[in-house]
């Protein structure tokens, strides 16, 4: 979604005499530049008032967006509590220093925390987007496929944990007590 600042002198481009804008594609250039003359006018009525007005209302279209955005989290977690255990592909769409992000098929994006990483030590490459195996050499990169496992889901804290699939038992409940760990406050 593209983040908007709105314009003193486009905000009323919307404006309820005109019949012929897209917001995205203007098909007549005409009518674009004869809004911009009105615009004009609206600005000569409002004076200073108008920086007020699209300030703010760039604020409140961020502030819809966030909002959209923690909705749109809080219910991909709702969904996924009913799928922990499953088994799922994905793509690695982010690798940070405390681990990687996977979106799934169905756009939902979970964390294989770097300490769920058994098979080996990673280390983290900003400049190349990766984890890499010290002894190993196994490089997990932006991009790359993967299967992972949903580990466990947080409603409260709006976050879903990922492990690598074809772990057994005894290192995935190691791997929740881990986490559960890092999630208390000290």
């Amino acid at each position: 979604m593209t983040k908007s600042c709105h314009s003193k002198y486009l905000l009323f481009v919307g404006h309820r005499h005109y019949s012929c804008f897209d917001r995205h594609v203007y098909p007549c250039y005409g009518c674009f530049f004869s809004e911009i003359v009105k615009c004009a006018v609206v600005k000569e009525k409002l004076g200073d008032k108008l920086d007020i007005i699209a300030d703010h209302s760039s604020i409140r279209e961020r502030a819809a967006a966030d909002a959209e955005r923690a909705t749109v989290d809080l219910k991909m977690c709702e969904y996924m509590a009913d799928h922990i255990g499953e088994e799922f592909d994905g793509v690695i769409s982010g690798v940070t220093a405390f681990g990687m992000f996977v979106e799934l098929e169905n756009g939902v994006e979970g964390l294989v925390h770097i300490s769920s990483l058994m098979d080996d030590y990673y280390e983290y490459y900003e400049e190349r987007y990766a984890l890499v195996g010290t002894h190993s050499g196994h490089t997990y990169r932006l991009g790359d496929k993967v299967r992972i496992e949903v580990l466990q889901v947080n409603i409260s804290d709006v976050s879903i944990d990922f492990i690598m699939a074809g772990e057994n038992a005894g290192v995935r409940e190691h791997i929740r007590q881990q986490l559960l760990m890092k999630q208390k406050p000290s």
